[in-house]
């Protein structure tokens, strides 16, 4: 009764529940790296993650009463912080550029986050190996980006994406050539399928014909996928097919046209091949060497 007659004042304090851990939106073990080429944007997959910090934020504010009496209110709210490693491709990769949430674009240094391009000898992440350093890997082969993260209020890391300049991309674009993205897919040793270069024959007119057409292409691979399936795909883009001729495996335009583009030109090869006439074609005599059979009209 006292405060209602000036006698006293008192307190009112209001606290935000505090969020224990980490919220993980997405970390999938096992998922297979993406090769990124030319330039895209990716989902990362969390990694690794330490030190989840809760900051508290208190205010207050006193309200004078009557008769000198008062009411002081608190109110406490946490925001949060984690330490986290963010994988995103395969490397090694050229860089990183922006990065999205939602509708907003920040810079890497915006958002206190260091990359990692996901070299054969990256050093570990400086953080992990000054605080943690039993947790210190290098991930050599993955391209990924690290640093103390702030949360804000909701305790889980933003749905970001990542603007990754990966393999082959071509000098003066931000895209790759098609024949370096096969050429890649089929002969690298450590992420493509280690076809043997001596079974590929020359395809220069299949690079230039790529080039002369600025035929550039920025896919990122996130799937398990055979490396023909890929390679069919590639193919069909660039308006050409895969040949095997005397053991060896080519790249044939069907342009027919020549062209010079991108400092390349392509000059295509238009004198026959090979000229078939009926004496080529192996029939019984008085028979025609070549039948047409038509399908009943009710099928």
């Amino acid at each position: 009764m006292g405060g209602l007659f000036g006698g006293g004042g008192g307190t009112i304090t209001n606290e935000t529940q505090m969020i224990k851990g980490l919220r993980i939106q997405s970390s999938t073990f096992g998922a297979p790296q993406s090769l990124v080429f030319g330039t895209t944007r990716v989902s990362g997959n969390l990694i690794d993650y330490m030190d989840f910090t809760a900051i508290a934020h208190t205010t207050t504010q006193t309200s004078g009463g009557k008769g000198g009496g008062g009411v002081t209110s608190s109110n406490t709210s946490y925001t949060y912080t984690v330490a986290a490693a963010i994988g995103l491709c395969a490397g090694p990769v050229s860089g990183i550029g922006r990065v999205f949430s939602d509708k907003d674009v920040k810079s890497l240094g915006e958002l206190n986050l260091s990359q990692f391009t996901g070299s054969l000898a990256q050093a570990p992440w400086s953080y992990m190996l000054s605080t943690h350093p039993e947790r210190a890997l290098n991930y050599p082969y993955l391209c990924y980006v690290a640093g103390v993260i702030d949360l804000g209020e909701n305790g889980s890391i933003p749905n970001w994406s990542f603007e990754v300049y990966g393999m082959n991309i071509f000098p003066g674009r931000l895209d790759a050539n098609c024949y370096d993205v096969i050429t890649t897919l089929l002969t690298d040793a450590t992420i493509g399928a280690n076809f043997p270069s001596a079974y590929i024959g020359d395809n220069s007119l299949y690079n230039a014909y790529c080039i002369a057409n600025g035929l550039f292409i920025s896919p990122a691979y996130s799937d398990l996928r055979q490396a023909d399936d890929i390679i069919n795909e590639v193919m069909k883009c660039s308006n050409s097919q895969p040949v095997v001729s005397q053991g060896k495996l080519y790249f044939k335009p069907y342009g027919t046209q020549a062209i010079t583009g991108n400092g390349a030109t392509y000059t295509p090869s238009l004198r026959p091949i090979y000229i078939i006439g009926d004496d080529d074609y192996i029939y019984k005599e008085g028979e025609d060497p070549v039948k047409l059979l038509r399908d009943d009209t009710v099928d």
